[in-house]
């Protein structure tokens, strides 16, 4: 099935005349939407290099290091990270927007997911620049978009990292990028021999804020967006219409479990024991499968059974959740020699 995908990618998705990915095809292979987006080619990246480890399939190796290339001719924007929306032909097309309503220069969400993509391309390569450049965008967005007061990541931000209000004015967090970054961070960290001093103090910083401000305490689970201080039920106005969705649930499942490991402090995991009663008994479809997408913020209820209704709802967060929780449980209680 993977070899499927990747051959469908590399026959019908790649755009000969210009190189990348087109956004989207139809099943023939015809055009749909021609735009590049930088953090659409972080994902082949990361396909590929992922499949390429399964399988030892060395074409998927190839067209790993022939992308990781491309962003680096078409993309990158000297030592000020990568720029992201382009048409076709990789003329800048439009300013990105990883926050609701607010267009952007660069982002978190694009930075954080090249770091995870150039993490596994170094572990497939073994190839020291993949390692270098996975060290300088894992350099850069501790550098750039880590509030220095409290902790928490910013998006978005201009062309030169100064951070962009929302649609109200506001300056705004991602407690899911927040919980997602930091244990995203930690395996970039050590990938690229980095010290781990500076990433493990940003990751727990990040934990803290997200466990601080974006937690429900008393159920599970986890908020989207909120302010730099103050607990998001209690601050207008995200606390109005508040749900919890499946893909923050998913990356705090995750989070939590791995800095109880990195700290063995019990916090993050008495946490983590209420984000999974609150999946499970809320988040989970046990009857049709999959996970609902959105659930109310108190009662769980399902605010719609649409399993597909973003573009981008895939087993992706959720799947992948399971499986680095089920590694990290069975580390955890590994029986120790005597």
């Amino acid at each position: 099935l993977a070899r499927k995908g990747f051959e469908f990618l590399t026959q019908k998705m790649w755009d000969e005349k210009h190189g990348g990915f087109f956004l989207s095809v139809a099943r023939d292979g015809t055009p749909k939407d021609t735009t590049k987006l930088t953090y659409a080619h972080s994902f082949v990246i990361y396909a590929f290099s992922e499949y390429s480890l399964a399988s030892g399939d060395k074409d998927a190796s190839r067209w790993a290091e022939k992308t990781f290339s491309l962003l680096q001719t078409k993309t990158k924007d000297g030592e000020w990270g990568y720029l992201e929306d382009f048409n076709r032909d990789w003329t800048l097309a439009r300013l990105s927007g990883s926050v609701p309503n607010v267009r952007s220069g660069k982002t978190l969400n694009t930075h954080m997911h090249l770091m995870e993509a150039f993490t596994t391309l170094t572990r497939a390569s073994g190839q020291e620049k993949h390692r270098r450049a996975l060290r300088e965008v894992t350099q850069l967005i501790m550098d750039k978009t880590i509030h220095p007061q409290y902790g928490c990541a910013m998006e978005p931000f201009d062309f030169s990292w100064n951070p962009k209000p929302d649609q109200n004015g506001r300056f705004v967090t991602s407690y899911g990028h927040n919980v997602e970054f930091a244990w995203l961070l930690m395996d970039a960290a050590r990938v690229a021999q980095m010290p781990m001093k500076q990433p493990r103090k940003t990751a727990l910083g990040l934990m803290e804020h997200a466990l601080k401000f974006g937690v429900d305490n008393e159920r599970g689970g986890i908020a989207f967006l909120g302010p730099y201080q103050g607990k998001v039920t209690e601050t207008a106005p995200f606390n109005q219409n508040m749900k919890k969705s499946w893909w923050e649930q998913s990356e705090n499942l995750i989070a939590t479990v791995e800095a109880y490991e990195w700290t063995r402090n019990p916090k993050y995991l008495n946490v983590f024991e209420k984000q999974w009663n609150w999946i499970w008994k809320h988040q989970i479809d046990h009857e049709a499968g999959d996970w609902y997408s959105e659930v109310d913020w108190t009662s769980g209820a399902p605010l719609t059974t649409d399993k597909g209704h973003y573009g981008w709802k895939v087993s992706y967060h959720n799947g992948r959740a399971l499986m680095r929780v089920s590694e990290a449980l069975r580390r955890l209680t590994k029986p120790t020699r005597r």
